[in-house]
């Protein structure tokens, strides 16, 4: 890991993508599953859909913020976090929750706001 971006890797700025689960019975040797045995998901890519998202610099850098402040409160409370498994389906949940009261108005205003 090079030294100057060591801070980006450990912190999952750059998409911490590796979300598979680790297990402790290493020689399992019963058919592979998305799922452990509490039913959590192991491996996001191959049992979620993928989406790519194209944003503004200006909004990735927030993107990146909010990740990080979001992962500082949640380390607090001694849990982990990942970028991809955790943080943007909560970004995305909240996001999709509050376009149910917001109005053309506002839409056109917060377009006009991430294009200017």
């Amino acid at each position: 890991m090079s030294e100057h971006n060591s801070w980006r890797d450990d912190s999952g700025i750059d998409g911490n993508y590796d979300d598979t689960l680790d297990s402790d019975d290493t020689n399992d040797v019963s058919e592979p599953s998305d799922n452990n045995d509490s039913g959590e998901i192991r491996n996001i890519r191959d049992a979620w859909n993928g989406r790519t998202c194209y944003v503004p610099d200006d909004l990735a850098t927030d993107i990146d913020r909010a990740f990080l402040s979001m992962q500082t409160t949640l380390l607090e409370h001694d849990r982990s976090i990942k970028k991809n498994r955790h943080f943007y389906p909560v970004v995305l949940k909240l996001g999709i929750d509050a376009l149910e009261d917001t109005d053309a108005d506002q839409l056109e205003s917060l377009i006009d706001e991430i294009h200017s």
